[in-house]
């Protein structure tokens, strides 16, 4: 889910007691702007938004101009950042 929609999940999942992390785990999707500052701070998986679209930009102006002839798959990496959200005290 997206950073706006695990922030309303948040909200849900205390207004009814439950405990973030001891009692279930909540990650987001994208950091930016609410995953750092949220009580607690929310364990996101982050693709670089930019990247992906400078990308998909640079693929859709190949098929407009004739350069492509085939399907691409292109592997963008995320980076997993861990927070309060996921984490269980032992």
């Amino acid at each position: 889910m997206n950073n706006y929609t695990a922030f309303g999940a948040l909200k849900a999942i205390h207004a009814r007691g439950v405990q973030v992390p001891q009692q279930v785990g909540l990650a987001t999707f994208d950091q930016y702007p609410l995953a750092p500052y949220t009580s607690p701070p929310l364990t996101s998986l982050n693709i670089d938004t930019f990247e992906l679209g400078v990308a998909a930009a640079t693929m859709l102006m190949q098929r407009i101009h004739g350069m492509e002839h085939k399907c691409e798959n292109r592997l963008m990496l995320p980076q997993l950042t861990i927070r309060e959200s996921t984490r269980r005290k032992r």
